[in-house]
């Protein structure tokens, strides 16, 4: 008779243990999550990132063609030439502010992918960039609102810190600068506690689907306890990679302002088609080069904040439970699986029990509804009656508790005796070997 048994291989690992990880395993899986899924992601940030610089250049082009196409009507040197080139110039300046802030806007779209993608990868799970852009639609407009609030409140700082620098300048009343100055050094740490109080925005919008405001105060609350990490997190990423793009970047642009001196030396001789080919191509490399990182910064950006804010969640709501119980309803062939990344109150409220003994001799909390609480553990001797560390105390006076008695054991038995003889007749000794007979005596000489 045979036992049927099903066999299931183990689920694939996710990018994070599903348990409270930390800063070190957030930073680390921030660079290693792009080895994951490297398809999907770079190659969705880069083809971006790409046709937006490529728009981008167009736009310039035609801005900058259509207005500094007057100045051939006018006479140079005039104040109408100059009233042109201004305008022209100014003109320019605001369309690329406009081309800057549009291309940022874009990366939004890659910052939803990525959180899509972390969440996937979290229990072990890759999907295509076709699934993973069904769950960064429906809250695209959401990102694009939060990003278009975040746009409005630099302004209007910004605004507000210009205004005592150009009333300085109008007026000549340089005392003003005396206040603008520390406002203006202000925002760094400002900025920095902002930043890192709403880094986990966009993780909330994608994954809780909540409006920007809502999202802004889920991230509050989460980072609540959870600020030195999360900004360490962030700052790091960033240093990274600012310090790789400057390593990328530095070489190429050293060589593009030397070869016009080596290949037209004294801007005589040579060819000169051929040192502006040579400049051409390494401006273009040095730019997709620049492009390249800039999507790889934004990838691991994504992924740090989306991570820290599943370690949060984990910390404060139980998420790595509602994350196990996912699994393992996946992996036992559940038809339909709920959704783990829903804000449930009811796993908030537990999470805010201690799950873990806390003060010594402290009753411990129950574990789950339903289950009995595991007993406490029995208190040390008191201080007066521990011996000090290494010393024994006498012997006879260890304070070990007495040892239970052996059982008595049975008396051995004596051997046996041997068996009577059969007859009445006294048993006869054994018979010994004949001893062998003497040697013949020698022969005497007679």
């Amino acid at each position: 008779m045979t036992q049927a048994t099903t066999w299931r291989p183990a689920p694939r690992a996710g990018l994070v243990p599903l348990y409270p990880f930390g800063f070190g395993t957030a930073l680390g899986k921030a660079f290693g999550a792009l080895r994951g899924n490297p398809k999907v992601l770079l190659g969705f940030a880069v083809g971006v990132q790409t046709v937006a610089s490529l728009a981008a250049v167009a736009i310039l082009g035609l801005v900058a063609w259509f207005s500094f196409a007057r100045l051939d009507t006018v006479e140079p040197y005039t104040d109408e030439f100059d009233a042109i080139m201004a305008g022209s110039t100014a003109i320019t300046i605001i369309a690329g502010i406009v081309v800057s802030l549009a291309i940022t806007a874009l990366s939004v779209i890659v910052q939803g992918v990525v959180v899509a993608e972390v969440s996937r990868a979290v229990v072990g799970e890759r999907a295509t960039l076709r699934e993973l852009w069904a769950l960064v639609r429906p809250v695209f407009w959401r990102l694009a609102g939060y990003f278009a609030l975040q746009l409005l409140v630099w302004v209007v700082v910004a605004v507000v810190i210009a205004v005592p620098f150009f009333a300085a300048g109008a007026t000549e009343q340089w005392g003003l600068l005396a206040i603008a100055i520390p406002a203006l050094l202000a925002l760094v740490p400002l900025g920095a506690w902002i930043g890192t109080k709403l880094y986990l925005v966009p993780a909330a919008i994608v994954l809780e689907r909540t409006g920007p405001f809502r999202a802004i105060a889920r991230s509050w609350v989460l980072t609540r306890g959870r600020f030195w990490p999360t900004f360490g997190v962030m700052i790091l990423i960033s240093l990274i990679m600012g310090v790789a793009s400057s390593i990328v970047g530095a070489p190429l642009q050293l060589l593009a302002g030397f070869l016009p001196a080596i290949l037209v030396p004294f801007g005589e001789g040579g060819d000169p088609g051929a040192g502006i080919g040579v400049v051409l191509a390494v401006g273009l490399l040095s730019a997709a080069l620049q492009l390249l990182v800039s999507a790889i910064s934004t990838i691991v950006s994504g992924t740090g904040g989306a991570l820290m804010y599943i370690d949060a969640r984990m910390r404060r709501e139980a998420l790595d439970l509602r994350l196990q119980a996912y699994v393992e309803q996946r992996e036992l062939g559940a038809a339909t699986l709920p959704d783990p990344w829903a804000y449930d109150p009811s796993y908030a409220e537990y999470a805010s029990q201690p799950r873990y003994v806390g003060a010594y001799g402290a009753p411990v909390p129950q574990t789950h509804p339903g289950q009995p609480p595991y007993a406490p553990p029995a208190p040390y001797p008191p201080y007066s009656q521990q011996q000090p560390q290494g010393q024994q105390p006498p012997y006879g006076q260890q304070p070990y508790p007495p040892q239970r008695p052996a059982p008595e054991q049975p008396p051995y038995p004596a051997p046996p005796s041997p068996a009577p003889p059969s007859s009445g007749q006294p048993p006869q000794p054994a018979q010994q070997p004949p001893y062998p007979p003497s040697p013949p005596s020698p022969p005497s000489g007679s």
